[in-house]
């Protein structure tokens, strides 16, 4: 300590001991709150904000950003960008327009060189993550074409903004379809919008269609298009298919070399500031030239990833594939290294439900089942308790194996049907609030395919067989099932594989709150206990109105013949083995499970096929309203997390998990006999998602 102080007494004059040596005293500076360090300089970032607009491609001066109306469009015209009207009249003219090469050559030389300028971060933010391919083949690209989905808002708003874009540069500018998010100084806010932008560098104008606002789950598909040439030079129209207001028209143009799909972000300080999901995809790439022998074709793409080092969150570019039409991009926010999860089937919210059920009561409830008795749980229900309503879909475009959003409503079709204030299904009238279903094996043949609908509080129960889309009752009763009178409206059913036959074809009857469980056997429609306790089970004792419990393949055997109970709120969790009917625990915890601490009374588990082995023996763990969802794998009683977000957390593969009435459960989408999809919904919302793992 002696000798330290001593060095710093003896310290040169004008200095400061700063990290890394001394350093003179002009070249330490106090930065303070608002201000960034430009190169050697110091600069206010809040009076930049107010005295520029952050356009696409970096801030601009507020007199170098101009509005294309949509009757306008730019032209190059005696060495200067005008606006004209359709009219040909000018309406403006801006800045001067850089001289350009004619030879070809060099014109790409100097795009390509532009190109790496757009690259370089700004004070406080700039191009973060990107995949891009050269055209180097000698014809005009005559389109360039992909779609994206809204993403998810994101978590927390500090003032961020983001942008998602595809785009064709020159040597001078580039054409952009552009979603953004965030006040960029002359539109903009808490919401996405999107506009068309032909946007330069630092130092060159940049314009812009009408700005038009989007929501999240909303596809997009930005197109720019060659469309003839004037005074020598090239015209290009972009938009926004199927959105007006967002087309812009460019003429007389140095030729497009470059393609683009990139993620532009300012004052981005935390991960929670990007959108609400892992990544988002730009999928369907379909970039064309023109032919020698006339017309278009498709040229081999070689998509590029630039991950740029100053990232600072793992923001990241993957190339998905190559195929030219349908080439895929991943632009990924975070580096996360958990399951990458995406949508097969979505709505948004609002949406417009699923197969024509429209989700639109927030008693509205899902589930699977094996309508046509193929051995598959690949058909969907939604049922709407208290109002006779339910349908049954089948996935139709099950076939197509979509790896990326598809347009709605075509993927699942009503093969049963009856709307709200319908008569229910097989003379079960689903008249009552209480009512509840689930898909049973009731002859013991391997399918889930009659369907249970129960009542409790008034102990009625009904298990409907379906013969070619006819549902008729191979048991009613009115007075409760083998014993169990299903008198309160906290009872529960659930099937279970008792025997560990492989055959979930047994009925778990409880009621949390009062330690009370049956487990019946069916013997031709005469149910019978094979276990009954009114004490609880295997150590857990029930008497939380809050219990819940499922069956779960704890050691992977293929078969669901192990009890899961848990206590949201509480942090309990038990796991029981049933040994000729003695039920005890393999695990047990007062304190969550794989560091998921199941502390909020909202907390859901139900049991996934996370690496599609065909064996649902992982525990997906959710918490409704927060973005909280935990994916764990069990390895001798210890559980690991394969996929986790925290509270807050972004959800999973874009499905943002911020209600509260978010419900999940594990589908085979693809008849594939794994229950390795994830089935989203929000009732009252007419928000339905499908998810897959990458």
């Amino acid at each position: 300590m002696t000798e330290k102080i001593a060095n710093r007494k003896s310290m040169s004059p004008g200095k400061i001991l700063a990290p890394g040596g001394e350093k003179p005293k002009s070249k330490v500076h106090h930065v303070k709150p608002g201000q960034a360090i430009l190169g050697d300089r110091i600069i206010d970032e809040n009076h930049d904000r107010k005295n520029k607009i952050l356009t696409p491609g970096g801030p601009r001066e507020k007199s170098q950003v101009h509005h294309v109306e949509r009757d306008a469009y730019l032209e190059t015209e005696k060495g200067r960008m005008v606006k004209k009207h359709k009219s040909g009249r000018i309406l403006e003219q801006y800045g001067e327009v850089p001289s350009v090469h004619t030879s070809k050559h060099l014109a790409l030389r100097d795009t390509i060189h532009h190109f790496n300028r757009l690259k370089v971060p700004g004070p406080n933010g700039g191009w973060v993550s990107s995949a891009q391919f050269t055209n180097a083949q000698g014809q005009n690209i005559s389109q360039f074409e992909c779609q994206w989905v809204v993403p998810p808002e994101p978590i927390s708003q500090n003032g961020q903004l983001i942008y998602l874009f595809n785009g064709l540069l020159n040597s001078i500018k580039i054409l952009q379809p552009v979603l953004q998010w965030g006040n960029n100084g002359d539109s903009g806010g808490n919401y996405w919008q999107v506009a068309s932008w032909y946007a330069g560098m630092s130092s060159d104008d940049s314009s812009h269609s009408d700005y038009v606002r989007v929501n999240p789950g909303d596809l997009l598909t930005g197109v720019m298009t060659l469309i003839g040439n004037t005074n020598g030079g090239f015209d290009y129209d972009c938009r926004f298919v199927g959105i007006p207001g967002t087309e812009m028209t460019v003429r007389s143009q140095p030729e497009m070399f470059v393609s683009v799909a990139t993620l532009e972000a300012y004052n981005i300080s935390a991960p929670a500031e990007y959108p609400g999901a892992d990544f988002t995809a730009f999928f369907n790439l379909n970039l064309q030239i023109e032919s020698p022998l006339g017309g278009n074709e498709n040229p081999a793409t070689f998509w590029a990833p630039v991950n740029f080092p100053w990232a600072r969150f793992g923001e990241s570019t993957k190339i998905i594939s190559d195929a030219n039409a349908g080439g895929v991009v991943e632009i990924f926010y975070n580096d996360s290294p958990t399951g990458e999860f995406r949508p097969v089937y979505q709505q948004g919210d609002p949406g417009l439900g699923i197969g024509g059920y429209d989700l639109a009561s927030e008693a509205d409830r899902s589930f699977a089942f094996d309508y046509d008795s193929s051995g598959f749980n690949d058909h969907l229900v939604c049922y709407r308790p208290g109002s006779g309503a339910i349908f049954i879909m089948s996935n139709t475009g099950r076939n197509q194996t979509p790896t990326f959003p598809t347009p709605p409503l075509f993927t699942f079709t009503a093969v049963y049907a009856q709307g709200d204030q319908g008569n229910g299904i097989g003379g079960y009238d689903l008249k009552s609030t209480d009512d509840r279903a689930f898909a049973f094996d009731y002859n013991g043949n391997g399918k889930a395919d009659h369907l249970v609908f129960y009542r409790p509080g008034q102990q009625v129960i009904f298990i409907l067989a379906n013969n070619g889309g006819n549902f008729q009752p191979a048991l009613q009763s009115f007075n409760g099932i083998g014993g169990y009178d299903l008198k309160s409206t906290d009872d529960r059913i659930f099937a279970f594989d008792f025997n560990g036959s492989g055959i979930e074809d047994h009925l778990v009857l409880y009621r949390p709150g009062a330690g009370v469980l049956f487990i019946l056997s069916n013997n031709g429609g005469n149910f019978q206990p094979v276990f009954q306790t009114f004490n609880g089970i295997g150590g857990y004792d029930l008497l939380s109105t809050d219990d819940k419990v499922f069956a779960f393949d704890f050691d992977g055997s293929g078969r669901a013949d192990h009890l899961a109970l848990y206590r949201p709120g509480g942090g309990v969790l038990f796991i029981l083995k049933n040994n000729n009917g003695v039920f005890q625990p393999v695990f047990q915890s007062f304190n969550g499970v794989g560091n998921y601490d199941l502390l909020s009374a909202d907390d859901l588990i139900f049991p996934f096929d996370f690496d599609r082995s065909g064996i649902a023996d992982h525990l997906a763990l959710y918490r409704p309203g927060t973005g909280t969802i935990w994916i764990l794998q069990n390895n001798g009683a210890v559980f690991t997390a394969v996929y986790h977000q925290g509270d807050e957390g972004y959800g999973i593969g874009g499905y943002n998990l911020a209600d509260t009435k978010d419900l999940l459960f594990a589908f085979d989408y693809d008849r594939s006999g794994r229950k390795d999809h994830i089935c989203c919904y929000r009732p009252g919302h007419a928000t339905y998602w499908i998810l897959e793992k990458a």
